[in-house]
């Protein structure tokens, strides 16, 4: 049974720790995303609309990487799951 709380107790430490770190990864994307959002509304005239496509473009690029991020998150999920059911 010491065993398990062990494992128990790792797995805890191991969670809490990819927990931070996704939260902080998000605090940054977020962050960035609204700073680009932010910095649209400052163009002038003569460059408003290369630059707001841009902009558009980093957005959807810092939307994409922040799914991508979960899509590892759950996929890493999964196969640990699936490797400690097989153990």
């Amino acid at each position: 049974m010491p065993r398990i709380k062990d494992q128990l107790a790792e797995l805890s430490h191991k969670v809490g720790a990819q927990t931070t770190v996704i939260q902080s990864v998000k605090t940054l994307v977020e962050g960035l995303r609204q700073s680009l959002v932010d910095a649209s509304g400052e163009l002038t005239a003569a460059d408003e609309t290369e630059a707001a496509t841009r902009l558009d473009e980093l957005i959807a690029a810092i939307d994409a990487n922040q799914q991508a991020l979960i899509d590892a998150t759950v996929d890493n999920t999964e196969a640990q799951e699936e490797g400690e059911a097989g153990a």
